[in-house]
């Protein structure tokens, strides 16, 4: 069964522009850095996200959302718990971010 990711960010209101697009490619990026650890190959199926636009004003300060999707749970928590790349990128955000969620969901795929 595959999972979608879903992670919302509040970015500290002193963070700037260019250290927010700095870190949301390098969300992107994960898409093909992050490697299998037996077959070495690339193992999350998309990424997709950026900038909210949501029109109705119910963000209560989440800017960005990205939604990650991966073939098995297996998958999911290789790359939440232990993948070096993804853990990397984790710590530049930290000092960045004010709030973050996360949530898992079933792919209806």
């Amino acid at each position: 069964m595959g999972i979608n990711r879903v992670v919302q960010f509040q970015f500290k209101p002193d963070t700037g522009s260019d250290a927010i697009e700095k870190v949301s490619a390098k969300i992107q990026e994960m898409r093909e850095k992050c490697l299998h650890p037996e077959s070495k190959q690339p193992y999350i199926q998309s990424i997709q996200g950026g900038a909210d636009s949501a029109p109705e004003g119910l963000q209560q300060g989440i800017t960005h959302a990205f939604v990650i999707q991966f073939d098995s749970p297996e998958d999911r928590d290789y790359y939440a718990l232990k993948d070096p790349v993804h853990l990397t990128v984790v710590a530049e955000l930290g000092p960045l971010v004010e709030k973050f969620q996360i949530i898992d969901l079933p792919r209806n795929d």
